[in-house]
């Protein structure tokens, strides 16, 4: 009987070990991935933009941006904010112009005409600059 309680007591301080192993290993994950997300919040939050436009909008800014044409026919702009995951063009132009009447006082993209043979006229100078703004791969 007192081997049983001797082995008994082994056992329960092996568990009692690895769980406390096991928590100091995941108290320190748990600081290292709060560390990483402290630094990827800190950069993203480097510009306002970043705060207020969601990641789609601020990639279709960019590709916008990188194409540095004043004017696209509105299916090339649909579908290039189609596939950067929004639901469409219409969508992408008021809410970049909703900051951009915030923080210029003027519309950074202007709708002109109906359907897909509308013209986008796009503010080059203002499109680059909020591109330069956004965080990359936030």
């Amino acid at each position: 009987s007192s081997a049983n309680d001797d082995a008994s007591a082994s056992n329960t301080q092996d568990a009692k070990g690895s769980s406390a192993d096991a928590s100091d290993t995941s108290a320190s994950a748990a600081q290292s991935a709060s560390g990483a997300s402290a630094a990827a919040d800190s950069a993203a939050i480097e510009h306002k933009i970043n705060q207020i436009l969601n990641a789609k909008l601020r990639e279709v800014i960019g590709a916008v941006a990188v194409q540095g044409t004043d004017a696209m026919v509105f299916s090339e702009f649909n579908g290039i904010c189609v596939s950067h995951g929004l639901l469409s063009g219409n969508y992408a132009i008021e809410e970049i112009n909703n900051y951009t009447y915030d923080e210029y006082d003027v519309p950074v993209l202007e709708l002109e005409g109906e359907g897909n043979d509308a013209i986008v006229y796009i503010d080059t100078e203002i499109i680059a600059q909020m591109h330069s703004q956004c965080s990359k791969g936030s």
